[in-house]
């Protein structure tokens, strides 16, 4: 048996999580656990799919996707939110140079 995936969260995606409600808190540490048990080539009704840099995002509801940076046996949640907000954390943060290239 895999040990239990532990869930952590950045302090700027803090004010979302702490405005959902207990059942949607929940819900969310399960969707995320059961992704990451499945891994990502199962298809587990959440939604994941990859990003880049080793993140991942998971629909949570019609609106709503979480982007968690996935780590061995943890996930850190780095926002909750719409699909603008997905779009603008993709677009804007900073991003590993590529190997081989040099600035």
């Amino acid at each position: 048996m895999s040990p239990e995936i532990k869930i952590y969260l950045v302090p700027a995606a803090e004010k979302d999580w702490l405005a959902l409600d207990g059942q949607e808190r929940e819900s969310i540490k399960a969707v995320i656990r059961a992704a990451m048990a499945a891994g990502p080539h199962k298809h587990t009704g959440a939604g994941m799919r990859e990003l880049s840099n080793g993140f991942h995002e998971i629909r949570h509801g019609i609106e709503n996707r979480v982007v968690f940076l996935h780590e061995p046996n943890a996930a850190t949640i780095y926002l909750i939110g719409g699909h603008d907000a997905v779009s603008n954390f993709v677009n804007n943060r900073p991003r590993k140079p590529k190997k081989g290239w040099e600035k």
